[in-house]
C-alpha cells in the first residue's frame, strides 16, 4: 500500500460558454454555472483496474487542511462510523474554475495500490486517472526491509545423516522458509552478554 498525497482540481479549458443568441452577441449575460459544485468520486469498486483503498479529505471548504477523523472507504467491512463509503451519490464537490480565476485545490492524503491507477469520475467530464511512475515505485521498494520474527521457534531438530559423497548434513533446526530468494536474507538472533551460546551472526 502506498500513502499519496495529491491535489484535486476542477478546471475549464477555456472561458464560460455563454448564450449565442443574437440579442446577447455584445452583451452577453453571465451564467451560473461556473459556480455550481460538481461532485467527482475518487475510485470505483466495480472497477477491476482502479487501486483506490480510499482518503481522507478537508473537513470544511477546498483548501483547507487535511482532516484525519474519517476515512472515506470505497469498500468499508464496518459501520464503524470512522469510515465511510464513498458510495456513488458520496464524494468531493467544487465548482469548475475558469483561466482566469484563481485555482481552487482539494488536498487528499490516498491510500492505494501503487501498481495500480486511482480513477476520478464525474458527470460531465471523462474519467480521469492518476498513477505513480513505476520507476519510481521500483525504487521506493528496493529500499524496503522486511524483517520476520521467528521467536519462539517450535521445531524438531534435524539429525545429521550420510550422503552419497561421505558428506553428513550437519544437524540444524527444521524451519519454513521464503517461497522468494530474491534479494539478501540474513540471520539475526539476540545476544545476551555472558551467553557462549546466543552469539549473533
Amino acid at each position: 500500500m502506498a500513502l499519496i498525497r495529491a491535489g484535486l482540481g476542477f478546471d475549464l479549458k477555456g472561458p464560460p460558454l455563454t448564450d449565442s443568441s443574437w440579442e446577447h452577441v455584445l452583451f452577453p449575460p453571465e451564467e451560473d454555472y461556473p459556480t455550481y459544485d460538481w461532485p467527482i468520486r475518487l475510485g470505483d469498486a466495480d472497477r477491476l483496474p482502479d487501486g483506490l483503498i480510499g482518503y481522507y479529505a478537508t473537513a470544511g471548504e477546498p483548501g483547507d487542511e487535511i482532516s484525519y477523523d474519517r476515512l472515506h472507504a470505497v469498500d468499508p467491512l464496518d459501520d464503524s462510523g470512522y469510515t465511510i463509503p464513498i458510495g456513488k451519490d458520496e464524494g468531493l464537490a467544487m465548482p469548475a474554475r475558469t483561466t482566469c480565476q484563481e485555482p481552487l485545490t482539494h488536498h487528499l492524503l490516498l491510500l492505494a495500490d501503487p501498481h495500480v491507477p486511482v480513477h476520478a469520475t464525474t458527470g460531465i467530464l471523462t474519467i480521469a486517472s492518476l498513477a505513480l511512475p513505476a520507476d519510481l515505485i521500483h525504487q521506493s521498494l528496493l529500499r524496503i526491509r522486511a524483517s520476520f520474527r521467528l521467536n519462539p521457534l517450535l521445531a524438531p531438530v534435524r539429525q545429521a545423516a550420510a550422503q552419497e559423497e561421505d558428506e553428513p548434513i550437519p544437524p540444524g533446526l527444521v524451519m519454513p522458509q521464503p517461497a522468494s530468494w530474491h534479494g539478501t536474507w540474513t540471520w539475526a538472533e539476540p545476544f545476551r552478554p555472558g551467553s557462549e551460546d546466543d552469539v549473533p551472526e
